[in-house]
């Protein structure tokens, strides 16, 4: 089941997050509390409305793909992604970094990171 956190959840995540869980989860205890809501198409769209107005302009967009190691059992497909990927740059987003990673191996996580921060330096060099 794929959800929008509308709260803080320890050890699951932060409030806004689109996460995907496993369905008695976020049937019996994640949608009743009202932690979190289902992720439809417009839920999402809702959701990313409402972060680009409170984000900085000069913001870089850093984007974890997960399961790299495990690919029969990714949620969302890589064509998914950059479909997402290119709404993001048309919609005026113009620093975003897409890495595909590994939670459990760890793999991809660095590069990510090292990517975000060699944005910012040239951004912070560029004004």
């Amino acid at each position: 089941m794929k959800i929008i956190l509308k709260k803080d959840v320890q050890g699951l995540g932060y409030k806004d997050d689109i996460l995907v869980v496993k369905d008695g989860y976020g049937r019996n205890y994640l949608l009743p509390q009202r932690l979190a809501v289902l992720a439809t198409d417009k839920a999402i769209k809702a959701v990313q409305e409402e972060l680009k107005q409170r984000a900085p302009p000069n913001i870089v967009l850093g984007i974890a793909g997960n399961k790299i190691d495990l690919e029969e059992q990714r949620t969302v497909q890589r064509d998914t992604v950059e479909k997402y990927l290119k709404e993001l740059v048309d919609g005026g987003c113009k620093e975003v970094v897409f890495r595909e990673c590994s939670a459990k191996t760890g793999e991809g996580i660095h590069e990510l990171f090292e990517e975000i921060c060699q944005r910012l330096i040239r951004m912070a060099e560029g004004e």
